[in-house]
């Protein structure tokens, strides 16, 4: 079976927070949060990454330090080896936040909380990198929308509302003393 990150297109293992994610959707998962995919998982993680830029946290071991603390039971100075080592970047070295710097400290965080690089393409990678900026994700919409679409359908979502003229109630006269009718949308 696939590690946790990996079912919930979470391969950085965002805990559940009050944050609404790009492409967050609710799932049977109490802990952590779930995705649409995996590039909006790894864009979450890397929008984590870029706060701690801007809090001034740009080392692996600040990172990590702040990723996977200690406190929380963490083997954190593990951690931070292994995606030093993995990353081919040093521990302690002061990073900026482009596509070739964080993108090799993504895959290797992904290494360490799933126990593997979960087969995941550089593409989408480089699709979630993209996406931080761009605040969308470009995904196959028919696979995903167009069943939704079919099913609001087919139980009459999209026809017209039903109407019906209740005048004697006085909640649907305007200010001009007009009765409007009384509308009720089916979903």
């Amino acid at each position: 079976m696939a590690a946790r990150g990996i079912r919930n297109n979470n391969p950085l293992n965002i805990r559940k927070t009050g944050i609404k994610w790009l492409g967050e959707i609710l799932g049977s998962d109490n802990a952590f949060e779930q995705f649409q995919s995996l590039v909006y998982g790894l864009r979450a993680g890397m929008v984590n990454i870029k706060t701690y830029f801007g809090r001034g946290k740009n080392t692996i071991t600040e990172i990590i330090t702040s990723w996977a603390p200690p406190s929380d039971g963490n083997n954190t100075k593990a951690y931070i080896k292994t995606v030093s080592e993995r990353s081919g970047i040093p521990a302690n070295q002061k990073l900026t936040f482009d596509k070739k710097t964080i993108i090799p400290i993504v895959k290797a965080m992904v290494f360490v909380e799933n126990g593997s690089d979960a087969g995941i393409t550089a593409e989408t990678y480089e699709k979630a990198f993209d996406a931080i900026k761009d605040k969308t994700v470009k995904v196959d919409y028919l696979k995903y929308v167009l069943p939704l679409l079919v099913f609001f359908y087919s139980i009459g979502c999209f026809t017209a509302p039903l109407i019906t003229n209740n005048t004697k109630n006085k909640d649907y006269v305007t200010k001009d003393k007009r009765f409007l009718p009384k509308t009720e949308n089916r979903c």
